[in-house]
């Protein structure tokens, strides 16, 4: 590689991490507006759930695991302040909790077509901020977010699931002694995927969520009440693992292969902040395009009758 090359390789990356940052960035600040604007305007409402009597068992379940998350996430919060008082330092757990936090308003456009996916509305919840993001086309809620359960989720659980891909990545070359990076990578998701139709599965079974469109023909169980799309596990479950695989191929870097892009940054505090609003930036650009995927096959596909109330979101309410 001559050094024209490797000058022109060094602005193109400089470009992308610089790109992907100002994204990031310009992500966060205006959900933070949307966030806002929610709380403090009419659309911070609980959805009802409607006449149907639900069992025990299952709200019992609902319960069960807010106050399970809830104490979890306390532990992970107690985990993460000790290990990076421990490092001195910013840590992959603390910046895998900021990336993935600053991608969950993204959540309820999942519906943004029309109304595919219900998580149980005997979870507690307070609407969702669809609508009062600005310049959003939207109007009304698109999902009732079950606060306690997906914000914990966004916080905890996604970002520990971004590890175990890299820890399954990392078994892999160390034990089976794998170098492919194919290969690796394929571990990695598949780590990811599995991990998510366990979840999903799991919850569609436990009265926790439903799909109320699916495209039947790569669905399981199409067109019943526990039906559940495949292609929303690849795509959701290869999120969980995008970040994992960047940390396992970062070479000389501390959290991604290109965090080096932002080396011309002088200050390290700076340098670092850029670094996470570079990932911010791609993971919500990649789950923009897995939002607008799930909503193409939604508008596509027949939408299941026969859900009781607390599965039927009839909002605005």
């Amino acid at each position: 590689m001559t050094q024209a090359d490797a000058t022109g390789q060094g602005n193109s990356l400089r470009a992308f991490t610089s790109a992907f940052a100002v994204i990031g960035a310009l992500c966060v600040l205006y959900q933070i507006l949307g966030y806002f604007l929610w709380v403090a305007g009419p659309n911070f409402v609980a959805a009802p759930p409607g006449p149907d009597p639900i069992p025990p068992e299952m709200l019992a379940s609902i319960r069960g695991i807010e106050q399970n998350q809830t104490t979890m996430a306390v532990i992970w919060t107690i985990f993460l302040l000790a290990y990076s008082a421990w490092r001195r330092a910013l840590t992959w757990p603390v910046v895998l909790v900021i990336v993935w936090a600053a991608t969950y308003w993204q959540e309820p456009l999942v519906n943004a077509g029309n109304h595919a996916f219900t998580p149980n509305l005997h979870f507690f919840n307070r609407g969702d901020w669809i609508s009062s993001l600005p310049l959003m086309p939207l109007h009304g809620p698109t999902m009732a977010e079950p606060l306690m359960m997906e914000a914990t989720a966004f916080y905890m659980l996604n970002p520990i699931f971004s590890m175990i891909a890299a820890g399954l990545m990392f078994l892999a070359w160390k034990y089976l002694r794998i170098r492919n990076a194919i290969v690796l990578v394929l571990i990695g998701l598949a780590g990811g995927i599995a991990l998510d139709a366990y979840s999903e599965i799991s919850a569609i079974g436990t009265g926790i969520l439903v799909w109320n469109r699916a495209y039947p023909a790569l669905s399981i169980h199409a067109g019943t009440l526990h039906q559940w799309p495949i292609y929303e596990g690849i795509m959701l479950g290869s999120l969980w693992s995008l970040l994992g695989i960047l940390y396992f191929f970062r070479g000389k870097n501390r959290f991604s292969p290109w965090d080096h892009g932002l080396n011309f940054i002088a200050s390290p505090a700076i340098r670092n902040l850029s670094v996470i609003f570079l990932l911010i930036g791609v993971l919500n650009t990649i789950f923009m395009a897995y939002n607008l995927i799930v909503v193409w096959f939604s508008v596509m596909s027949p939408e299941v009758a026969g859900f009781p109330s607390y599965f039927v979101q009839a909002g605005p309410w």
